[in-house]
């Protein structure tokens, strides 16, 4: 009878009570759609700091300054050392980033770090292999890592394997530009977002001006063109999102967003330029046709 009574105590009784405990504690615990965000960039912001302070041998304390206004907050370089520029791009298929990147960075002086998974990558994956999380998750992490889990991982290896990731990724930002550079990609708006000396860029472009683009550089027929940028834009916010519960394609996080069907590249080019000189006048040294100005 006793041993009766505790088993209706431990599987009936007691789980109530916590349940209702728990129940309370939620209802008491605001956690809307907007604290979410708060609290999923603040993590992402300590992290990068976090290995900002780790490159420098110093606390995370150290690498932080009080932001003048523009949302930066973060050093990568002690104050007095040169900081040769960053920028991050972030762009649509068919908005032209690929070709407008290198551009910039060859008048700015410094590295073209190219995106993590090209194009021609991302065209290889048969859209049916993404319907589900696991099926996505499966594939990011076999050509990100080399990976071979087993189809049925429990979600809990899924969330550690991709914060693992993004861990990986904030250091490979951080050493790609540790000299500068252009970066496509690799969701450096968010990584580098509080650095200071950082410039971020967004390219879009009506969908026909994009799909006329990639069928010139393709040979794809419309129809193709077409899906192959529904499915790359659809790729690159699932990535952005597994890794850090951040959609790439948020207006506020970028310093312009650029049309790029209603511009010439190089008036992009100078555009961005000249908005980066601006910004940071003493961090920039442009090179218009090979010649130092």
């Amino acid at each position: 009878a006793e041993a009766v009574q505790g088993i209706r105590i431990a599987t009936g009784a007691i789980p109530a009570a916590f349940a209702v405990i728990a129940l309370l504690l939620i209802i008491a615990y605001r956690l809307d759609a907007a604290r979410h965000a708060e609290i999923i960039d603040d993590l992402n912001e300590r992290r990068m700091q976090n290995a900002v302070a780790d490159r420098q041998g110093v606390s995370s304390d150290q690498v932080q300054i009080v932001e003048i206004g523009d949302g930066r907050n973060t050093m990568m370089r002690p104050i007095g050392e040169d900081h040769p520029p960053i920028i991050t791009v972030f762009g649509q298929r068919g908005s032209g980033a690929s070709d407008i990147a290198p551009m910039i960075a060859e008048r700015l002086g410094v590295t073209y770090i190219p995106q993590a998974f090209s194009s021609d990558t991302l065209a290889q994956v048969d859209k049916k292999d993404l319907i589900s999380d696991s099926s996505f998750n499966r594939w990011l992490r076999t050509v990100s890592l080399g990976s071979t889990q087993d189809a049925d991982m429990a979600a809990a290896s899924n969330l550690a394997a991709n914060s693992k990731m993004a861990r990986q990724n904030t250091r490979d930002v951080l050493d790609a530009v540790s000299d500068g550079g252009v970066m496509l990609g690799r969701n450096g708006a968010l990584v580098l977002g509080p650095v200071v000396g950082t410039l971020h860029i967004k390219f879009i472009a009506p969908l026909n001006k994009r799909v006329e683009r990639v069928m010139y550089k393709t040979g794809l027929s419309e129809a193709a063109a077409a899906e192959q940028c529904a499915l790359e834009d659809r790729l690159r916010e699932e990535m952005a999102h597994a890794l850090y519960q951040w959609n790439p394609g948020r207006d506020e996080d970028y310093d312009l967003v650029i049309n790029t069907g209603s511009m010439t590249y190089e008036q992009i080019v100078d555009l961005v330029v000249e908005t980066y000189a601006r910004k940071y006048p003493l961090h920039v040294r442009i090179i218009p046709n090979g010649k130092d100005q």
